[in-house]
């Protein structure tokens, strides 16, 4: 007996079809759209003004291509937007002109709220590395009110589930806007400790301005209708005057103390009380590599998950908020074809039957070792209470070929622990080897891959098999999904929905 999905499904033709401009991906857009960036030393402001010189000497960007409801078609002067960037020892700069007549739609005053993006808005999309596979945003309404996310390689297609953006990811940045009479303007201040980047010359960048009292959206560079203009594999290019050294020092530590005392003077016992020390640790190995550290971490200041209601017979799937799982979570994550991942990492520190069990420790190394060569390492260890503890290790790669495509593999190892002993029948080990095909614009795409479990309890059956794939195009989109798991596939680690 085996455990099967197989889902195809087959979107409609549209009987009008456009004969705009189609847009340039890859390589064509960061020839045709480059802004050159120069150092400056002038003191900016952050306050939305703009009245610093700098931003009037600074190359720009503008000329807008509308992206939603239609593509091909450059944005008119009533809604032109000028972009400018400059940079100093600490911060990369932004200002933004966003002309347009108040007043401007803001849904929310909350940061990070999904509403952010039904209103007006003004975002950045930066790719460090410029080899199309993860990224940053940053966005800011008329308001000032920001939000930033992570987002990966995954192509954005309008109208599906936004993959690869990642809205958990929190950072200190800074930004203001001011409205005026004709227009709103912003500007940002986005350190370079936030960032992981090489020392290039060269790095992938695009703008996106949403306008809701028409409608639309636009972008610097053209991004056909169908994807959302976050798209990686349609950034334009920032060019250096000198490429941005690594950041000295670049740690960050979050200590946390929690005490608590009681005393019943019913049964009149003496007080009794008791306290936890722990950290979180964020170490910048490279400028392009991290470590996340942490030690007996309390997930009390994490977001709440958000209530549902489940009728089925299998989990739901919540999105990891925990800071130490949130970086570079793709190089983990990404493996599988939703619904079943082989790596989840909110497996960690929950029991069969979703008790939390408390976290003694966790190391997790990720980041690019070099422009094609991404990399994962991590080991947790739970502490041991009712249950055994449990100790994580997990090692990932992703090996870019073929300029977007990606030959990845991982290995995840859990290993159960009792008195200070490992227990020789309690583990779980799991590994596999996958295939990512996306085409230079992001039309077709294609994932293959093959695992397989070892466990004490199992025997044969113990594979895990997966293949998907599927084209978006302006007037056709279609999509295939086949995965399969045998009888004694047991994994952890994984979301695996049965």
């Amino acid at each position: 007996m085996k455990y099967l999905v197989k889902k195809g499904y087959l979107l409609f033709f549209n009987a009008v079809f456009s004969f705009c401009l189609v847009a340039q991906p890859d390589q064509k857009s960061q020839e045709a759209y480059q802004l050159t960036l120069r150092k400056t030393s002038e003191r900016i402001v952050v306050d939305g003004e703009l009245n610093e010189a700098v931003w009037s000497s600074t190359d720009s960007a503008s000329n807008f291509w509308m992206n939603y409801p239609v593509d091909g078609l450059r944005v008119g002067d009533e809604l032109k937007t000028i972009v400018r960037v400059t940079y100093d020892d600490t911060y990369l700069y932004i200002a933004a002109i966003c002309m347009g007549a108040p007043p401007f739609v803001v849904q929310s005053l909350k940061r990070d709220n999904p509403l952010f993006w039904t209103g007006d808005a003004f975002a950045v999309v930066i790719d460090p590395v410029n080899e199309k596979t993860n990224g940053f945003i940053f966005g800011i309404n008329p308001e000032g009110v920001q939000t930033e996310a992570l987002i990966t390689g995954e192509p954005a297609r309008r109208g599906a589930e936004l993959s690869g953006y990642n809205d958990a990811w929190d950072n200190k940045w800074y930004a203001q806007s001011k409205i005026q009479e004709d227009r709103w303007t912003t500007e940002m201040a986005i350190p370079f400790k936030t960032l992981r980047f090489g020392e290039k010359e060269h790095w992938g960048i695009n703008f996106n301005r949403l306008d809701a009292k028409s409608n639309s959206h636009s972008s610097w560079t053209p991004v056909p209708r169908q994807f959302y203009g976050v798209d990686l594999g349609y950034t334009g290019t920032i060019v250096w005057d000198r490429a941005p050294k690594k950041i000295k020092n670049n740690i960050s530590i979050i200590p946390y103390m929690l005490s608590g005392g009681y005393e019943d003077f019913e049964a009149n016992t003496d007080a009794a009380f008791n306290a936890r020390v722990g950290l979180d640790a964020k170490v910048a190995v490279t400028s392009s590599l991290n470590l996340d550290l942490t030690v007996n971490p309390d997930f009390s200041q994490v977001d709440v998950d958000e209530q549902q209601t489940n009728l089925t017979t299998v989990d739901l799937n919540y999105p990891e908020k925990r800071l130490l799982f949130l970086e570079n979570s793709d190089i983990f994550g990404d493996f599988g074809t939703p619904p079943l991942r082989p790596f989840f990492s909110r497996k960690i520190g929950l029991d069969g039957d979703g008790n939390t069990i408390p976290v003694l420790y966790g190391a997790r190394l990720s980041g690019n070792l070099n422009k094609n060569l991404r990399m994962g390492l991590m080991n947790t260890q739970t502490r041991e209470e009712e249950l055994p503890g449990n100790n994580y290790t997990s090692l990932a790669m992703h090996q870019r070929i073929l300029k977007r495509s990606t030959l990845r593999g991982y290995l995840h190892n859990r290993q159960g622990y009792s008195g200070g002993s490992s227990l020789k029948e309690d583990y779980n080990r799991v590994g596999g080897l996958e295939f990512s095909y996306r085409s230079q614009d992001s039309q077709w795409q294609a994932v293959g891959g093959y695992g397989l479990s070892i466990a004490a309890a199992a025997g044969q059956d113990n594979y895990f098999y997966n293949l998907s794939g599927g084209y978006n195009g302006k007037s056709l989109s279609m999509a295939y999904n086949l995965t399969g798991m045998g009888d004694n596939y047991i994994n952890d680690f994984g979301f695996m929905p049965r």
